[in-house]
């Protein structure tokens, strides 16, 4: 019997909501958390404003009725009157008086409550960008490592929907629930001491009417936030790749099957969020009905079991509690049903939560190096700028061996050329050099540091250009900075464009370094890019350049002025290339021929 309370307990809405609760109020910043607890004790003490309005709301009615029936005023109502030295005026004043006193604890509540509401809601906001920011810095500092078991669309669910709903519909949401439940207990509470019968009824009446809301609501909120979840980053998934394939799923006549299929996921996440902002409205008519069946129910019962005085007085007192408890309950339905649908649409946040606090403690990373301590990176002495020790690498949770047992060494200035067949592991050597892969054993060393270490310590010292590279909607000078609205040496970038054949046709442009390229650089070609990318890389001054398939989209003319100003360039920086053409690994100092795992050195 015990197991069957305990499982109904733990599965049940609010149990749920409460755990959900406490794990996303973990991940707030501490002195937020301070501030939070501060804003919610001020929104509780407000709820004895409301407490001591319906009390003086009591009054009033009680007092007219004695003035109606000739009877003397309360105890407390005469206090009130002596307090304001109004005792013996007129009972117009009186009851003015009194009145004015009620309205004033109201409207002080109601002001207190919206701006206690919005100071929340503003710091769950800052917590949101926050926490936002800090999952984005981690997946950049997880690098390759994360980023190749996430999907893309999920990560960016959670570091925008995603944490919106942590914050505003889970932590907010519960947060409101609990203080207008509080406030709604403090309400019956009142009504058992001033008239039991009211009181008794009352709450007979309002968990009649929570059962009922419950039965509307029918507890899907949960299976509704997963539903939105997945409709939202499905639907932005296929947007985003329909865009992409634009021009082959033209050529292939396949637009309107993508587009029919992108309509139908819309068309599910729109019932999914009709079914959502449904919920309240339903809610909301269903509460409003109930009051009525419940005024006239307790009117019925009170001329039954006493007189009409009584009723009106069991009425009034009722109808005044109803205008507090009926805007506190439905919110109370509604933040819970806003933190039951967080649950379902939040979980991807702390999946990914989760794994990167998992990756944390396998990475944990000091910016202190034993090897070469204190000494810059650009100042390390020895010839060998990269060294490969005993290194092998395997993916997590596949069989295969993509490096094994291998030791390099690379020299300063060198031009090292890797080459071999698709799937041999060449992009995963230069992931080992750039540190965003770690080896499963054995150890790489770059310029005397671990090259995860080297980069976070030492930006720039290691440049790279993918054989695909990405540009982003801004001017030229912006891409080949990587950084927008930012001041450049205009002849340092003329120097690295004038190398590598790009100046000329940089100068025929009307704007120059400041023409906008347009999102993802599709107001250029394809070799224009790859040039821009090229300079991007030789603009930060590298001491290490690695470039994969760099001429790939060059035709010969522009090949051989990469070449010269690259790849054949007396600078003393390492130049790493994978290459798959003949003539681009042409002068290499070092031939890396991959393999089976293995790898054939050839030096020249």
């Amino acid at each position: 019997m015990k197991r069957v309370v305990v499982a109904l307990v733990r599965k049940h809405k609010i149990t749920r909501v409460c755990r959900i609760w406490f794990k996303a109020w973990k991940i707030i910043p501490f002195k937020y958390k301070k501030r939070l607890q501060i804003v919610y004790l001020g929104q509780f003490l407000t709820n004895f404003l409301d407490i001591i309005g319906l009390a003086l709301t009591a009054l009033v009615v009680a007092s007219s009725l004695a003035e109606l029936q000739g009877r003397a005023y309360p105890e407390q109502a005469n206090r009130i009157f002596n307090l304001l030295n109004i005792t013996n005026s007129t009972f117009i004043i009186k009851i003015s008086a009194l009145g004015l006193v009620t309205l004033l604890f109201f409207a002080i509540k109601t002001i207190s409550s919206a701006r206690f509401a919005t100071t929340s809601l503003r710091l769950l906001a800052t917590c949101e960008l926050l926490i936002s920011q800090s999952i984005l810095k981690s997946i950049h500092r997880l690098g390759q490592t994360f980023l190749g078991k996430k999907k893309s669309h999920d990560l960016l669910y959670s570091t925008t929907t995603g944490v919106n709903f942590v914050f505003v519909k889970m932590i907010q949401g519960a947060s409101q629930a609990t203080i207008d439940s509080i406030l709604i207990v403090l309400i019956l509470v009142g009504f058992i001491l001033t008239n039991w019968q009211v009181g008794l009824f009352s709450i007979f009446f309002y968990f009649a009417m929570w059962k009922i809301v419950d039965k509307i609501q029918g507890g899907k909120a949960i299976l509704q936030g997963k539903k939105s979840r997945r409709s939202t980053t499905v639907s932005n998934q296929k947007i985003m790749e329909s865009f992409s394939l634009h021009k082959e799923i033209e050529l292939l006549g396949k637009t309107k099957i993508w587009l029919d299929d992108i309509h139908k996921e819309r068309l599910q996440a729109k019932e999914v969020s009709v079914q959502i902002q449904l919920a309240p409205i339903y809610t909301k008519y269903a509460v409003e009905f109930g009051v009525i069946i419940g005024t006239f129910s307790l009117a019925a019962l009170e001329v039954f079991v006493s007189d009409a005085t009584t009723a009106v007085s069991a009425l009034v007192t009722f109808a005044v509690g109803a205008a507090r408890i009926v805007p506190s309950a439905l919110r109370v339905q509604s933040s819970l049903f806003d933190a039951q649908v967080a649950i379902g649409a939040s979980q991807t946040v702390f999946e990914v939560l989760d794994e990167i606090n998992q990756l944390d403690k396998g990475t944990s990373i000091e910016l202190q190096d034993k090897h070469v301590s204190g000494i810059p990176a650009s100042k390390h002495s020895s010839t060998n700028i990269i060294e490969f020790s005993e290194v092998t690498f395997k993916y997590p949770n596949e069989k295969r061996t993509v490096l094994s047992n291998l030791s390099i060494e690379i020299n300063k200035g060198e031009f090292v050329a890797i080459v071999g067949p698709s799937g041999v592991g060449k992009t995963t050597l230069i992931n080992l050099i750039m540190g965003f892969l770690t080896p499963t054993q054995g150890n790489v060393s770059v310029m005397g540091m671990s090259p995860d270490l080297l980069r976070r310590s030492n930006p720039g010292i290691v440049a790279y250009v993918p054989q695909s590279p990405t540009m982003i909607d801004g001017t030229i000078a912006e891409n080949i900075l990587l950084q927008r609205n930012t001041d450049y040496d205009i002849e340092r970038m003329r120097e690295t464009c004038l190398n590598l054949g790009i100046q000329d046709w940089i100068n025929g442009l009307k704007l120059g370094y400041e023409t906008n390229i347009g999102e993802a650089g599709l107001k250029i070609s394809g070799g224009q890019r790859q040039r821009i990318a090229i300079a991007r890389a030789i603009y930060a001054k590298p001491d290490i350049l690695i470039l994969d398939e760099p001429t790939s989209a060059l035709d010969h003319e522009s090949e051989e002025i990469i070449k010269r100003a690259v790849l054949h360039s007396k600078a003393m920086f390492t130049r790493i290339v994978v290459a798959h053409r003949a003539s681009t690994i042409e002068g290499a100092d070092l031939i890396l021929q991959l393999s089976d795992g293995g790898c054939q050195q050839n030096r020249l």
